[in-house]
């Protein structure tokens, strides 16, 4: 079985396919370079994160600073002399 390329997205296509399964470009539409779709569905993935994790800072966790980079010191400490033992 033989294939081609899309001209769209570079996927395979395989002989007689009536549209690309990647990108759904096709043979009636011209292998279109755009697609038609719009997919702004007017979800704020920012805000969701904000509501689901309650944090901006990136962390994910609500510890003040000074407590996570006493810990991440602590670790690096232990880890440096298990290494270096």
């Amino acid at each position: 079985m033989s294939s081609d390329t899309c001209s769209h997205c570079g996927g395979d296509i395989p002989a007689g396919a009536r549209s690309c399964r990647h990108c759904g470009s096709s043979d009636s539409d011209g292998w279109r370079d755009e697609s038609e779709h719009e997919w702004d569905d007017g979800f704020d993935y920012d805000e969701f994160a904000r509501n689901e994790f309650g944090s901006d800072d990136g962390m994910g966790t609500s510890l003040p600073r000074w407590i996570q980079w006493t810990g991440l010191t602590l670790l690096v400490a232990i880890l440096l002399a298990w290494v270096l033992r």
